[in-house]
Formats: C-alpha cells, structure tokens, sequence
C-alpha cells in the first residue's frame, strides 16, 4: 500500500528551490533537502572516507569534507561531476528513504536539484520544476555563496537545462519576481494537489 504521496521540487542552481521548500514548510507541509543531507552526510566519516578514497585527502579537512575545495575541483570536470554522484547519489537516496519513511506524512516535498541529471524522477508521484532566467540565477547565487560568475557557470553548465526538464514535469514554477509573486503561485499549485 502506498502510505505517501512524494513531491520533487527540482530546478536549476540559484532558481528558487529553497524559497519555495520554505513557503511550503510555514504552510505546515514536510519538506527534506536533498543538499541538507548531503552536508550531513560530508560530515559522517564513511563519506569522509570514500571522498578521500575517490578524490584525494587533500578534500578532507579536520574530519570533515572541505566541500568547497571539492566544489570547485569537481565541477571544473563532466567526469569528476559523474565520479561525485557515484560516491554521493546511493548514500543520499538511502537517507532520503529512510527520512521519507519515518516522518509519515501523507504529501512528502523533497528539495532536490539534480533529480533528472540522477534519474530519479520515476520515484516521485509529481515533479515541481522552478525555473528562472540565468541572470536572476547568477546574481542570487553571488548574494547566497559568494561564488563568482566562472564558479556559477561550470555548476549552470553541469546541470540538465530547465528547457529539457520541462518535458518531463508536471508543474513549471516560474520564479523571476519577488517571493510575494512566488508565494502565490505555490499556492495554486498547493490547491492542485
């Protein structure tokens, strides 16, 4: 018997997929971050290990993975890119599993940005693609990490784009204005449910 309905929220870097999990969450729905899990996850010493294992101990820092340095290195390079979600994406969906099944929740949201580039949008009932154009990305993603427009566009470049994705979702979140704009939208996607 299916005990939950599972929602993707998925989009390019900088697009919005945060700002619409938290209008979601003060609406009282349970959202998971698959990025959230992934820092923890850098965080446990199995990953710890087969981070080092894969890329080198020069990405590992006081126990931890230095996840920046890994950034930068990775996303400079398809292959290291794959390499990355070979180690990360089983550990990830695992935990994902686990978390899903615990909260039981009727409607689950899952934040999570490369869910076509790993396949994985069969496992959801709905796919919510936020979409939004490249300039607003870069800009939102200088304000959030500090990463420059070089840094932001090897990431862009590493991702499936939003045209391509659009084929396969169910509902497109435009997200170029402001979050009173974009709260009103999740609202009528909400009432779609």
């Amino acid at each position: 018997m299916k005990q939950n309905k599972k929602i993707a929220i998925t989009g390019g870097i900088g697009s919005g997929k945060s700002a619409v999990s938290q209008i979601l969450a003060s609406k009282g729905y349970f959202v998971l971050d698959c990025d959230q899990i992934t820092k923890q996850l850098y965080q446990k010493q199995k990953t710890v290990e087969q981070i080092a294992q894969n890329f080198g101990g020069e990405f590992v820092c006081d126990g931890k993975v230095d996840t920046k340095k890994l950034g930068a290195y990775v996303f400079a390079d398809k292959q290291r890119v794959q390499q990355l979600n070979s180690v990360m994406h089983p550990l990830i969906f695992e935990e994902l599993d686990r978390q899903i099944d615990e909260s039981g929740q009727k409607i689950v949201f899952v934040q999570i940005p490369l869910l076509f580039e790993t396949g994985m949008q069969n496992q959801f009932d709905d796919v919510w693609l936020v979409t939004a154009d490249e300039q607003t990305r870069i800009q939102r993603v200088i304000v959030r990490d500090g990463l420059d427009v070089e840094q932001i566009k090897n990431r862009i470049k590493n991702q499936m784009d939003d045209e391509k994705k659009s084929q396969f979702v169910h509902t497109i979140i435009k997200n170029d204005g402001d979050l009173q704009q974009l709260e009103v939208v999740v609202d009528s996607c909400i009432k779609g449910l």
